[in-house]
């Protein structure tokens, strides 16, 4: 790739999702960025959010939003919802989460460490919501953040572009895996 662009926000949803970000995708981000920051959108006014995409566009840094499919039937309708109540987010900036965010942890667990993990859950990723995926492991864990950690210790993101289509899509349209 060319030289570095100045700055990205990533808009994302919550909590969990800013965990993610810092812990994995940041790195990938900063390769083609010199600053990737993240914004939680979804405690926002929509207001402020148009707002801020207003001002990335006269600093000249790009934005990815990111938004979790939750219980909509697909992508394209779930990026319709968005940019009705988001006016100025662009479509091609718009990465759906199969399901949830969790999906996304879940993808990249590729051994025995995590106790409670089975091969077959990671390869269903994009059918796990968050309840699914506490219902799953947390009884083998003090808190959601104990177990959050520990699967992040344990990573791989190569497993998990391959068990998650969205994963994939993000790093095939948005970011450069090498």
């Amino acid at each position: 790739m060319g030289s570095k662009k100045l700055g990205i926000f990533v808009l994302i949803e919550g909590n969990d999702d800013l965990a993610f970000f810092e812990s994995v995708l940041k790195p990938y981000f900063e390769k083609d960025y010199f600053v990737a920051i993240p914004y939680r959108y979804s405690i926002k006014p929509n207001a402020d959010v148009n707002k801020l995409i207003e001002s990335s566009r006269s600093m000249k840094y790009d934005y990815l939003v990111f938004a979790d499919l939750d219980t909509t039937k697909c992508v394209s309708t779930k990026k319709e919802s968005l940019l009705k109540s988001y006016k100025k987010f662009e479509e091609k900036k718009i990465v759906i989460v199969k399901k949830e965010i969790e999906s996304w942890y879940i993808a990249g667990i590729k051994d025995k460490k995590i106790k409670g993990f089975r091969k077959s859950y990671a390869q269903k990723s994009e059918t796990v919501d968050k309840e699914k995926f506490l219902e799953i492991f947390l009884k083998h864990y003090d808190s959601k953040l104990d177990l959050f950690q520990e699967i992040l210790k344990y990573y791989s993101l190569e497993t998990a572009i391959q068990n998650n289509s969205s994963l994939k899509y993000l790093f095939t349209k948005h970011l450069n895996l090498n």
